[in-house]
């Protein structure tokens, strides 16, 4: 009788909440890669992390995953870049050093 009810489980679809987490990741994850969020890539490892680990692997967690990470070192270079720009600034004095 337990065979039976362990066998039934192997192919069904995830839990409606690790689903939702996939989805969200997915779109919060896109969202962050646009606007160079690092707030929002964070968020969007978390729930990809989260929905991976309730049982769902399908592409959306996957996606969610990629685009959190690409979002957040994106945002860190962006962030690098500001700092190397404001730093110019106010040690030479103008935008285009060497002139």
């Amino acid at each position: 009788m337990e065979r039976a009810l362990i066998s039934e489980n192997v192919g069904a679809e995830p839990e409606q909440p690790a689903r939702s987490m996939a989805v969200a990741s997915m779109i919060i994850g896109i969202i962050s890669y646009v606007s160079i969020n690092p707030l929002g890539a964070i968020l969007a490892i978390i729930f990809a992390a989260t929905a991976k680990k309730h049982g769902n692997t399908t592409g959306y967690a996957t996606a969610g995953l990629v685009c959190g990470i690409v979002g957040f070192i994106l945002s860190l270079a962006v962030a690098a870049l500001a700092v190397g720009v404001t730093v110019n600034v106010l040690t030479v004095g103008n935008l285009i050093p060497f002139t």
